[in-house]
C-alpha cells in the first residue's frame, strides 16, 4: 500500500522480490527502493505472509525534500539602483521528472514489469511561485502549456534564454501578466553587489526550482589624482579595490599620459583588498595630465581617474659634507653624469663662500665626469648652501654642500690667575694687515669673562686688546677668545683660567675701653646675577659678634655689616677671624684684632622730662671679663638733687660676662638743664664713669588744632608765650626752633613732603616781649593735597638748657569730587570706561585705588595698586568697570586714587540703558483704493426679497397636497 497514492506517476516504494524464503534461525535481507515524484508525506507497508507462520507487517515512511535546481543559475546583469524586468521561458517537460521516470521505468523493465508513461505531464498546469529574495518580484502562479514557442525552454540546456522586456515600467502592474510558460522577474534594483534568489514552482504534480542571481554593476566610479613629486623621482599611489566577493576578479588598466606608469592588469582575490600601483616620473620640471581606466572583467564595473601631476625641482643628487679647519685648503670631487645623448657643458653656480673652481665643465654624452671644488675658509662654523650644474637648455643638477670648519690653530695660550672676586686684565695685541679700516667681531667663551665686543683698526695698524677676568668661583677653567673678520679671517687664543682663594683681609685693630664696644663697618657686594645668602661665623663669639649676622643680598646689591669687638681683658691683643659663607660665590674672611683699655668716661645719657615729672631710666653695666667683679655704684650731682638711685646697695657683686642693671629718676623743678654722674667702681683702680644730661621741658595742656579742606591751603599768624621767661633769659640765650611729626594716617607718609605740607616759621630770631610775657610769633602754613591727619610738636629748646614745647594737630578733609563718570550697561553685563592720570610731579610715585566702603560692589577699578606716571608723560590707564546684577535705581559710588603726596576722587554713577516701549500707530483712510471701488461697482447691487422668496415656497407646498389629496385610491 502506498501512500499518498497517484494515478499519474507509479508508486514511490518497491521491492526487488516478490516472494523471499527464509531458513530456520537465519536472517534475509529485502532492498526497499524509494523514489519519489510528488512533495509529500509517503508511506506504506510490507506484509509477510507465510501459512504456517502467519502474518508480518512492516510500516515504511518516507520524507522527501526540493529537488535539485533546473539547469544552471540564470545570471542577470543590470546597472546599480536600476529596475530590471526578465522573462524566463519554460517548457511543461520537467528535466529531473523525466530522468526519475525514465530511471523507475529502466529498473521496471530489468524486472520483467510493464514500461511507465515517461512524461505524465499534461498542460495546461497551474504553478504557485515562491522567491526566496524581497529584491525581487514574481507573479503569484504561473500557467504551462504543451505549446511550442519555437524557443528553448529554461533548463533545456546549457544557456537559458533571457530577454530583457525593454521598454517596460517594471512599476507597472501589467508586468506579473506575461503570458502561458513565460516567468516573468521583475529586480527593484539596489546597490552594486550579487542578488541571488530561488524561484520555486508548484504544482499538483510538479514541483521544480530555478536558481536566479542578479549583479548590479556599478556605473563606474570617477575621481580625480593630483601628484606632486621632485623631477627624476617616482612617486607611487596604491590605489585599493576591495573585492568582498567569493570569485576572484580580474582587473584590467588602460593608463594615458605622459610620466604615468603601471602594469596592464592585476588579479583581486576573493574577499580580499587588492591594489593598483600608479606611478608619477616626471623627467624634469612639468604639469603632465593623464587618465586611468580600471575595468573589472568579473562585474564589468569601470573606474575612471583623471590625473593632474606636478614635476618640481629637482632633489639634490648628495649631501656633500665637508670637513676641514679654516685657515687650510680642502678638495672636493663631484661627480656630473650626462644622460642626454648629445654631449654638454655645464654652466657652474655656487652660493657658498672661500671657494674656487672652473666656471664649466664639458661633459661627453651618456658618461660621467668629476669637477673638483677648493674651498679656503678663513672663519670657522657651519655653511651650508649648493653647488648647481646647469646645461644649456637650462636643466640642472645640484649637490647639496654642509661645511663644518673648525678652528684654525690657536695663536697661544694665556694664562690668566686672579684671587677670587677681583679682578685682572690681559692685554692682547690685535694687528690690521690691510690697507683699508677694518673691524674685527669678538667672540669670548668661558666664565667671568668681559671684553668688548668689537675692535676698530686703522690701516696697517695694531692695537691693544683688553680682556678683564673676574671669577666669583675658586677653582680652574677653560676659556676662549676668537677675533673674526670676513676679510682676514680668524684667529684665538686659549685661556687657561685660575681662580685662587683670596688671602684674608686683614682689618686695623679696634681699641676699646673695658665695658664698651667698637666697631668696624664692612661693606659686602653681590657680585653675581643670582640672589644669594650670607652667613657669618665668628672664631670668637664672645669678643667678636656680626650684626647682622645673616642676610640676603639681591644681583648687584651691598649690605652694610657691623664687626663689634667687645674686650674681655686689659691691655692684650685679642684676635679673632669673622667669615662670611656663601656656597654660590665663595667667603669673604677679615681678620681681626683689638685692645682692651680702662674704663674712662661712658657715652653720656639724655633725658628729658616735663617739669615736675619724674622720668627713670637704667643703665646696662656689663661686667666685661670673666672673673666676678665687687663693685660700688655712687651718684655724683652738683648745685641740685634732680637725679636719685633707686638702689641703695653701696657694694655688687656681678659674676663674669654677666650684666647689672642701675635704675634711677631724673625730677627737674626748674625749666633748666640738669648734669650727674653714676660712677661704678671695681677692685684694681678700675671706675666706669656715665654721664647723666638731663634737660626739663613745659609741654602745652592742649594741641593747637589747624583744619581745612584738602587743596585750600591754610595760613594761619601763631603767638606762642614762654612762661617765666625773663629778659635777661632772652639776652643770655639762642633759641632754636624744631618742628616734630609725631603720628601720621594714613602712616608711612615720607618725611620731606610732610615738610613740604607743614611749615612753621618764625618771625623774630628772639622772642618778644608782651603784655602777657615773652614768645615767638609763627606764621604756620598747612597746604594738603589729600586727605591727612598729623600729630606734630614744635619745640623751643634755651641753648642753657630746657626746653617749650607746644603740641599742634593738622586736619585736612576731601576735596570736591574731580570729576563725575557715567557708566550705562544691561543687566548681567559688564561695561567699562577708561581713563588716563598723570602725576602731580615729574617722576613717578606709587598709588592706590579703590572705592569708597560705602561704594556699590557692582563697580571695580583697575589696576588697583601701581606706578602713576610722571606729569609729562601720558599718564596711567584706569578702567572702572560696572557690572548691575539687578534692575532698580541708578547707583552712585566713590573712587579714590591717592599717592604719598596727592589725592583725586571721582563720582561714578552706573544706570541701566534708556528703554523706550513700542508705540503702536492708528491710522484711518476715508478713501477705498480702486481694486475696492471697481469689486463693488462689478457685484449685483440688486436687492433679495427673503419674505417673498419664503411665501412663495410655502403656496406651491400646499398646492402639491392639494393635487395628492384628489388622485383616487
Amino acid at each position: 500500500v502506498d501512500k499518498p497514492s497517484s494515478g499519474v506517476f507509479p508508486n514511490a516504494f518497491s521491492t526487488e522480490k516478490k516472494t523471499i524464503s527464509v531458513k530456520t534461525g537465519a536472517t534475509e535481507k529485502l532492498s526497499c527502493s524509494f523514489q519519489p515524484t510528488l512533495e509529500a508525506e509517503y508511506s506504506c507497508t510490507i506484509k509477510f505472509v507465510d501459512s504456517e507462520v502467519g502474518e508480518l507487517r512492516i510500516d515504511v515512511r518516507g520524507e522527501v525534500n526540493l529537488p535539485n535546481p533546473i539547469g544552471e543559475t540564470i545570471k542577470v546583469t543590470c546597472k546599480e539602483n536600476t529596475p530590471v524586468v526578465k522573462d524566463i521561458l519554460l517548457s511543461l517537460v520537467n528535466p529531473n521528472l523525466e530522468k526519475a521516470m525514465m530511471r523507475i521505468d529502466g529498473e521496471r523493465k530489468s524486472k520483467g514489469g510493464v514500461s511507465s508513461v515517461i512524461n505524465p505531464l499534461r498542460g495546461p498546469l497551474a504553478y504557485s511561485v515562491d522567491c526566496s529574495s524581497p529584491f525581487i518580484t514574481v507573479s503569484k502562479t504561473c500557467i504551462l502549456t504543451d505549446r511550442v514557442l519555437g524557443l528553448a525552454p529554461a533548463g533545456s540546456s546549457n544557456k537559458t534564454i533571457n530577454q530583457k522586456l525593454e521598454g517596460l515600467d517594471p512599476s507597472k502592474q501589467e508586468l506579473n501578466q506575461p503570458g502561458d510558460n513565460v516567468l516573468r522577474l521583475v529586480f527593484k534594483g539596489g546597490q552594486p553587489g550579487l542578488y541571488p534568489a530561488e524561484i520555486t514552482l508548484r504544482s499538483e504534480h510538479d514541483i521544480r526550482i530555478y536558481h536566479v542571481e542578479f549583479a548590479s554593476q556599478s556605473e563606474g566610479m570617477k575621481a580625480h589624482l593630483e601628484f606632486d613629486v621632485a623631477a627624476g623621482q617616482t612617486l607611487r599611489q596604491n590605489i585599493p579595490i576591495v573585492n568582498s566577493s567569493d570569485n576572484e576578479w580580474r582587473i584590467t588598466a588602460e593608463l594615458k599620459g605622459s610620466g604615468w606608469s603601471g602594469p596592464s592588469s592585476i588579479a583581486v582575490p576573493r574577499n580580499s583588498t587588492g591594489a593598483y600601483p600608479l606611478s608619477f616620473s616626471p623627467l624634469w620640471i612639468c604639469e603632465s595630465e593623464g587618465l586611468l581606466l580600471l575595468v573589472n572583467t568579473n562585474t564589468k564595473e569601470s573606474y575612471s581617474y583623471t590625473l593632474k601631476g606636478q614635476g618640481r625641482d629637482p632633489l639634490p643628487i648628495k649631501v656633500v659634507t665637508i670637513n676641514c679647519n679654516a685657515r687650510e685648503k680642502f678638495e672636493q670631487l663631484f661627480t656630473v653624469e650626462n644622460r642626454s645623448n648629445e654631449d654638454c657643458v655645464y654652466r657652474v653656480e655656487s652660493d657658498l663662500p672661500y671657494i674656487h673652481g672652473d666656471s664649466t665643465i664639458s661633459v661627453p654624452s651618456r658618461s660621467k665626469k668629476d669637477y673638483k671644488l677648493l674651498m679656503s675658509p678663513q672663519m670657522s662654523g657651519v655653511y651650508n648652501g649648493s653647488i648647481t650644474f646647469i646645461c644649456k637648455d637650462e636643466r640642472y643638477q645640484w649637490f647639496a654642500v654642509e661645511a663644518t670648519i673648525g678652528r684654525p690653530l690657536p695663536e697661544s695660550t694665556l694664562k690668566i690667575e686672579c684671587p677670587l672676586r677681583e679682578a685682572v686684565t690681559a692685554d692682547l695685541v690685535v694687528q690690521n694687515p690691510l690697507d683699508k679700516k677694518i673691524s674685527f667681531d669678538v667672540s669670548v667663551e668661558g666664565d667671568y669673562l668681559f671684553c668688548d665686543n668689537q675692535v676698530q683698526l686703522d690701516p696697517c695698524c695694531s692695537a691693544t686688546f683688553v680682556l678683564s677676568y673676574v671669577p666669583l668661583k675658586v677653582g680652574q677653567s677653560l676659556g676662549r677668545v676668537r677675533f673674526f673678520n670676513n676679510i682676514v679671517g680668524e684667529f684665538w687664543y686659549n685661556l687657561d683660567l685660575k681662580c685662587e682663594i683670596p688671602e684674608p683681609m686683614r682689618l686695623d685693630p679696634l681699641i676699646c675701653e673695658a665695658g664698651s664696644q667698637a666697631v668696624h663697618e664692612v661693606t659686602l657686594t653681590n657680585p653675581s646675577q643670582s640672589r644669594i645668602s650670607i652667613v657669618s661665623v665668628s672664631s670668637e663669639p664672645k669678643n667678636f659678634t656680626v650684626r647682622p649676622s645673616t642676610f640676603q643680598l639681591n644681583p648687584g646689591q651691598s649690605c652694610l655689616v657691623h664687626i663689634i669687638y667687645t674686650p674681655s681683658v686689659l691691655n692684650e691683643v685679642q684676635n679673632g677671624i669673622i667669615t662670611f659663607q656663601e656656597n654660590q660665590i665663595g667667603d669673604w674672611v677679615y681678620i681681626v684684632s683689638g685692645i682692651g683699655k680702662p674704663p674712662t668716661a661712658m657715652q653720656p645719657i639724655h633725658l628729658l622730662s616735663s617739669l615736675g615729672q619724674r622720668s627713670s631710666s637704667i643703665i646696662q653695666f656689663r661686667n666685661p671679663f670673666d672673673r666676678a667683679l665687687i663693685v660700688r655704684i655712687s651718684l655724683h650731682q652738683r648745685g641740685h638733687d634732680a637725679f636719685r638711685l633707686y638702689s641703695r646697695r653701696e657694694l655688687t657683686r656681678i659674676t663674669g660676662q654677666t650684666q647689672l642693671q642701675v635704675p634711677f629718676v631724673f625730677v627737674p623743678t626748674a625749666l633748666s638743664c640738669y648734669n650727674a654722674e653714676v660712677v661704678i667702681e671695681a677692685s684694681e683702680g678700675l671706675r666706669w664713669v656715665y654721664p647723666l644730661m638731663g634737660e626739663a621741658e613745659l609741654l602745652s595742656s592742649e594741641p593747637l588744632n589747624f583744619l581745612c579742606i584738602s587743596r585750600q591751603p591754610l595760613t594761619k599768624t601763631l603767638t606762642l608765650i614762654l612762661p617765666g621767661l625773663t629778659q635777661s633769659e632772652i639776652d643770655n640765650n639762642d633759641f632754636t626752633i624744631k618742628v616734630e611729626h609725631v603720628t601720621t594716617e594714613p602712616s608711612g607718609v615720607p618725611l620731606e613732603i610732610l615738610s613740604d605740607v607743614i611749615q612753621a616759621k618764625e618771625q623774630t630770631d628772639k622772642p618778644v616781649i608782651f603784655d602777657n610775657g615773652a614768645g615767638f610769633v609763627f606764621e604756620v602754613n598747612f597746604r594738603p593735597f589729600r586727605t591727612l591727619h598729623v600729630e606734630s610738636l614744635l619745640s623751643i629748646t634755651k641753648s642753657s638748657g630746657g626746653r617749650y614745647s607746644f603740641r599742634m594737630r593738622f586736619t585736612s578733609t576731601e576735596a570736591a569730587v574731580d570729576d563725575v563718570v557715567r557708566i550705562s550697561a544691561g543687566l548681567n553685563q559688564i561695561a567699562n570706561v577708561s581713563f588716563r592720570l598723570s602725576n602731580i610731579i615729574n617722576g613717578k610715585s606709587q598709588f592706590e585705588a579703590h572705592f569708597a566702603p560705602d561704594s556699590p560692589y557692582q563697580l571695580s577699578v583697575q589696576p588697583t595698586k601701581g606706578f602713576l606716571e610722571g606729569r609729562d608723560s601720558l599718564g596711567t590707564l584706569f578702567t572702572i568697570s560696572f557690572a548691575p546684577s539687578e534692575y532698580g535705581k541708578a547707583i552712585v559710588g566713590k573712587l579714590v586714587i591717592c599717592t604719598d603726596a596727592m589725592e583725586w576722587i571721582y563720582e561714578v554713577r552706573g544706570s541701566h540703558p534708556h528703554y523706550l516701549p513700542p508705540k503702536g500707530r492708528n491710522t484711518f483712510s476715508s478713501f477705498m483704493d480702486e481694486t475696492t471701488m471697481r469689486s463693488i461697482q462689478n457685484s449685483n447691487n440688486t436687492a433679495t426679497n427673503y419674505l417673498n422668496y419664503n411665501i412663495r415656497a410655502t403656496s406651491s407646498r400646499r398646492r402639491q397636497d392639494q393635487v395628492q389629496k384628489k388622485k383616487p385610491k
